[in-house]
């Protein structure tokens, strides 16, 4: 029962430091997490106001081919490029986002069953526990018994010598008597 409850108490301890190494695992994903929720947020921020200037800037120009018309058109694909830029990372960043979403719903999973795994060691733990006091009272009940046992033999056997030399005087005193009387 002792080495059970060590090795028990030892995979309990594993599993306590598993939980808290998956717990850490968990704490930077949510900071990674939140970092690029921020830079997402921000993204998307100035992605708006890069569109809102641009739907200015060809609002604002004269369709009929001004002055204005030639640095729209100009800045155009400059812009489309931009755009492409900024989308691209955009994308790049999303898969980032979802890949640590998965990530910290992996880690969640895996926290899950530790905490599960670290319960059913505790009651086993337990369990054991309960078995060893349960013995220790048995063997301390048997163990009185057994002195019990063992004092009332002794005191048996006592009885007994002393009935038997009673007995062999009784008999020594008849004997004596009865020659004494022939």
């Amino acid at each position: 029962l002792d080495k059970e409850n060590k090795q028990i108490k030892e995979e309990f301890n594993v599993a306590k430091q598993s939980l808290e190494k998956v717990e850490l695992e968990k704490v930077e994903a949510e900071k990674a997490f939140k970092s690029l929720t921020a830079e997402k947020a921000k993204l998307d921020e100035s992605m708006e106001a890069l569109t809102s200037k641009l739907m200015e800037a060809r609002g604002g120009a004269p369709s009929s081919g001004g002055a204005d018309s030639g640095i729209v058109e100009a800045s155009s694909p400059t812009a489309d490029v931009y755009w492409a830029g900024i989308l691209r990372r955009k994308a790049e960043l999303e898969l980032k986002l979802e890949t640590l979403r998965n990530e910290m719903n992996a880690a969640k999973l895996e926290n899950e069953q530790l905490r599960r795994e670290k319960e059913e060691l505790a009651m086993d733990m337990r369990s054991v526990e309960s078995d060893q006091k349960d013995n220790k009272r048995e063997y301390i009940y048997n163990k009185k018994l057994a002195d019990n046992l063992t004092s009332e033999l002794s005191r048996e056997k006592g009885d007994k010598f002393q009935t038997v030399e009673a007995l062999k005087s009784l008999k020594n005193l008849a004997i004596r008597r009865g020659y004494a009387m022939c």
